[in-house]
């Protein structure tokens, strides 16, 4: 594995998760689609933990640590979203997470949680 090196790089590496995540749950910004994304929470998870045990640089092992930590809390969110039966993207429960966006109009990345949009770069 090829270590970042630049911070932005390193930025990049955790942001881009988040916004996918977002993306996966949120397709169509209607209704949640909770198993597939659960379903590629729990892949990835196990793609993630096979790096873990695998020969790394210590920097590179905390990154993926790093990323394994977030996956762990997004797996987390969307089995509560399924236990809570949250259906739409209008339930509180949905609205309260924050979700990493790349606003379409300007091209930047924004975090939104419930009706704030804040800016969210380097």
């Amino acid at each position: 594995m090829q270590s970042c090196g630049h911070p932005t790089n390193q930025l990049v590496s955790v942001k881009l998760p988040k916004c996918t995540w977002t993306a996966d749950i949120w397709p169509c910004g209607a209704t949640l689609t909770h198993v597939p994304s659960l379903l590629s929470q729990v892949n990835q998870l196990a793609g993630l933990i096979e790096l873990i045990n695998g020969e790394l640089t210590k920097l590179d092992r905390k990154k993926l640590i790093t990323l394994c930590t977030v996956d762990v809390h997004a797996r987390d969110v969307v089995q509560r979203l399924i236990d809570e039966r949250v259906e739409n993207a209008s339930c509180f429960q949905w609205q309260s997470q924050m979700r990493y966006i790349i606003n379409e109009k300007t091209k930047l990345s924004q975090v939104d949680v419930s009706d704030a949009e804040i800016a969210y770069n380097y």
